[in-house]
């Protein structure tokens, strides 16, 4: 089963997380359709054309990574029993080093913006779930086992959301000045564009204790309420080098991911955005 959890928010800029690095989805309530309404997390511009072959969408996302992190990815048929067995099904391998202390996260993250330009790319709804059944994510780990069926999902998210179309040097240099104002100390400040730019920041907080509590706002602060970028990934590590905080979000899929060191998950903002869940006990 789905290590996903679909829960029902406003369009706040970071889906709501949980103390032991969760997948969560995103949809809107929608009143009295028949279904839900398409979240959008970002400005909604002209819709994009959609309607292109999922296997030639698919491998030119995965042609956008900037490294190893997918093992293999294809186009597959639904598992029995989904809502919608006639759309497609996206099915993706993610090499991780761990499993353990939100080291997922960042791999995971990859796939679900390779998921949500194939969700872009594809169909023609306004609900880019309309057109993509969901996912699977296998987690490939060193010593080549794999664990399946680790992740996955997709939310109900608006098509056409627009996004920054900056740099990965431009977006690098305003988010450093930004860590910089917010008195976190950067470790690297990068961005991947799969297509759009996305942003992946390590920086030091020299108080965890305050960071945790203000997470939130400095997850607002760095990416933008409405959100800016597609994405982004986020690790706060305390001064001798130890991540504490792993997040991510992805607005074309609605999925958000997160992992907190346990001393400060009961402090974290991050769970005031909507209900708590874990559906991962201790992060594995």
């Amino acid at each position: 089963m789905h290590r996903t959890l679909w829960i029902r928010l406003a369009a706040t800029l970071t889906v709501c997380a949980a103390a032991a690095g969760t997948t969560l989805l995103a949809t809107a309530s929608g009143g009295a359709s028949p279904g839900p309404s398409p979240i959008a997390f970002g400005a909604i511009g002209k819709s994009s054309s959609g309607g292109g072959d999922p296997a030639a969408v698919l491998a030119k996302a995965v042609s956008q990574v900037p490294d190893n992190t997918i093992a293999s990815a294809s186009i597959t048929k639904p598992p029995a029993g989904v809502a919608n067995p006639h759309l497609p099904w996206l099915h993706v391998a993610v090499r991780v080093s761990s499993l353990q202390n939100g080291l997922d996260v960042r791999p995971m993250w990859i796939a679900d913006l390779v998921q949500g330009e194939l969700a872009e790319g594809i169909g023609a709804s306004a609900d880019l779930h309309a057109g993509l059944e969901g996912s699977t994510f296998d987690a490939v780990l060193p010593d080549g086992s794999v664990v399946p069926d680790e992740s996955g999902g997709m939310g109900d998210v608006a098509r056409g959301q627009v996004f920054s179309t900056e740099s990965a040097p431009q977006v690098a240099a305003e988010i450093t000045a930004k860590l910089q104002g917010l008195g976190l100390k950067p470790v690297s400040v990068g961005a991947v564009a799969i297509p759009d730019v996305a942003p992946e920041v390590v920086a030091i907080a020299p108080d965890p204790t305050g960071a945790a509590k203000n997470l939130v706002d400095i997850e607002k602060a760095l990416f933008g309420d409405p959100a800016k970028y597609q994405g982004f990934y986020l690790e706060l590590q305390s001064s001798d080098g130890t991540a504490f905080v792993r997040a991510s979000a992805a607005f074309r899929t609605g999925a958000g991911r997160f992992w907190i060191d346990q001393r400060y998950a009961s402090i974290s903002s991050e769970k005031t955005l909507g209900r708590i869940s874990n559906d991962r006990q201790g992060g594995r």
